[in-house]
């Protein structure tokens, strides 16, 4: 017999946005439709477009392809941000089919480990302060191209890696330093932190800039998992806000 993972270790806290609805506005937006966001928020499909400009987000999602063959990366991403029926909903399974893959999706249900407590994600009008911040990641977000090929547009080739403007390597491996250096932020290495946070955003921008142009890049073909073009533009966002909010804030004392 299949079940879920038991919930109640605390969901990660995701500072950088301002609130949670926006945080699952800003992930499902490359994933799913402005309709089935909407639904999931209680809201109109007009307000769920609005809040996404309203964070540097163009067009929502066409159709329903990460849905039939991306879904293990919506489930990673959602993870710390929906409780299991707005989670279901959103990927269109019941809670049997959904234990199904979390077991035998390459042990899908083992990487993931016990569901966080999340609370029901709702869509609200913002605060003034809640605006000003959301109007710092439209800032960021207008200097970021999530525009070029299509994910799963895959075309049979090996890679050429351009970098502005000349050919680097035919193929390259871009590695994020904080999956080598996870203690890089502690606040008593605030110079090495800052300096590896510029670096973690040339990287992303570096990324972006090649899966623009080759849909196989940040794919995971063993487990269908893509590192997706919207987590790269979300991991720029949180590097401005590390440095705003901590780096900066600690080296003035």
């Amino acid at each position: 017999m299949y079940t879920l993972p038991k919930i109640g270790k605390p969901s990660i806290a995701l500072g950088h946005f301002p609130t949670r609805h926006q945080a699952f506005i800003f992930r499902a937006y490359e994933y799913v439709s402005a309709e089935k966001i909407a639904e999931i928020l209680g809201t109109t499909i007009e307000k769920v477009i609005s809040s996404a400009r309203e964070m540097g987000l163009s067009d929502p999602c066409p159709d329903d392809t990460w849905l039939s063959r991306g879904y293990i990366t919506i489930i990673r991403r959602m993870w710390h941000i929906l409780p299991y029926d707005q989670l279901l909903r959103l990927i269109g399974m019941d809670e049997e089919e959904f234990a199904v893959r979390l077991k035998e999706e390459d042990f899908l249900g083992k990487k993931l480990g016990n569901k966080p407590f999340c609370e029901p994600v709702v869509w609200r009008e913002l605060t003034d302060e809640e605006r000003a911040a959301t109007a710092k990641i439209k800032a960021i977000m207008d200097r970021v191209d999530l525009f070029g090929v299509r994910p799963f547009d895959f075309k049979y080739e090996v890679p050429k890696i351009h970098h502005e403007g000349r050919e680097v390597f035919s193929t390259r491996m871009i590695y994020a330093f904080s999956g080598l250096y996870q203690h890089a932020f502690d606040v008593d290495r605030l110079l090495d932190a800052a300096r590896l946070c510029e670096e973690e955003e040339k990287i992303a921008r570096l990324m972006l800039e090649q899966m623009n142009k080759n849909a196989a890049i940040g794919y995971e073909a063993a487990n269908h998992y893509y590192f997706s073009k919207g987590q790269l533009a979300e991991k720029i966002v949180n590097c401005h806000y590390v440095r705003e909010a901590f780096i900066n804030k600690y080296s003035e004392k």
